[in-house]
């Protein structure tokens, strides 16, 4: 189009786009949450360690202004996923092909460096966006119940979830403490509504949408196993009232088992869990790790009851 340039900028930003991008800007109510506060400013000077970040952004040649952006982020270690989020046009310059270009120059550049899957977060009531992403393939991983309707897209060749976080039966898996490196993977790992329970001391159940790098850590001890630098599973363990909850996921049922064995903290107390009874391989690594499976319970979560196995250990 006539009159407008695009840009793909990297940190440090150019001040003029750091002063126009309202993601940035710290009296924007609508994120304004702790979280959001502490992670925005740092992507404008790769000040995460182990992330880095890129801006596509629009700019009209007749104003000098900035009239759309959005956000890219990947890890060093795992660079063939890519985080794709904030995107925005200013509303005088919608309808006119701005965003579309924004997005498949996003495309077109990450790809070019070898990414094999993007994803982003949206809302499906906001009809123009969820039907340009998925014009341009991306689909829906998870999808809130009616009255929320936040989703998670997922732009990659069919199987490729499966295929990047197998794990072989002889591997040599590592574990260790969650890194700002591991969020991308896990935002990956952890949004797919297989099982109706994914991590539940941090509430995944079901249908709710997960983006890691906004949410708050500090509530437990989260660790990370990892094959290759790639992080094939995640732990968490959490004080609660009936005792220390645990939870883990991973496609790999003795990924889960080590993870499980990894969170034992004899001196803090009986270690309690919550699953999914039809979640058989989870069942499975309980019990392995030497849970005993107690009571069923029936909970209710967003828009439906769930049918929970409680363990302990």
């Amino acid at each position: 189009m006539a009159g407008i340039s695009y840009h793909i900028l990297q940190p440090p930003l150019d001040p003029s786009f750091r002063q126009w991008y309202p993601y940035f800007d710290p009296e924007n109510e609508e994120f304004s949450s702790p979280a959001w506060a502490r992670w925005m400013p740092r992507t404008a000077t790769d000040d995460l360690p182990g992330l880095r970040h890129r801006f596509v952004a629009a700019r009209d040649e007749d104003t000098g202004q900035w009239v759309g952006g959005v956000w890219g982020c990947v890890s060093e270690t795992v660079p063939e996923l890519v985080h794709f989020g904030w995107f925005l046009v200013e509303e005088a310059y919608r309808g006119r092909g701005i965003g579309s270009a924004i997005v498949q120059r996003f495309i077109d550049a990450y790809e070019a460096e070898g990414a094999e899957m993007i994803m982003l977060p949206t809302q499906v009531k906001n009809e123009r966006a969820h039907g340009m992403y998925l014009r341009r393939g991306w689909r829906d991983a998870i999808v809130q119940p009616e009255g929320m309707q936040s989703c998670f897209m997922v732009r990659a060749p069919q199987g490729h979830y499966e295929r990047f976080f197998h794990v072989p039966a002889d591997a040599a898996v590592t574990l260790g403490p969650v890194e700002y490196r591991d969020y991308i993977a896990l935002d990956y790992l952890l949004n797919r509504p297989q099982v109706a329970s994914r991590l539940y001391p941090a509430g995944l159940l079901g249908r709710r949408r997960f983006v890691s790098m906004l949410f708050d850590w500090g509530q437990g001890e989260v660790f990370v196993a990892r094959l290759n630098e790639r992080p094939v599973g995640v732990g968490m363990v959490k004080a609660g009232r009936e005792g220390i909850w645990v939870d883990v996921y991973s496609l790999s049922e003795a990924v889960m088992t080590s993870l499980l064995e990894a969170s034992r903290r004899e001196e803090a107390g009986p270690l309690v869990a919550r699953v999914c009874p039809d979640d058989a391989a989870k069942v499975r690594a309980f019990e392995a790790a030497g849970f005993a499976g107690l009571e069923l319970s029936m909970e209710r979560h967003l828009d439906r009851e769930l049918e929970l196995q409680t363990f302990r250990a």
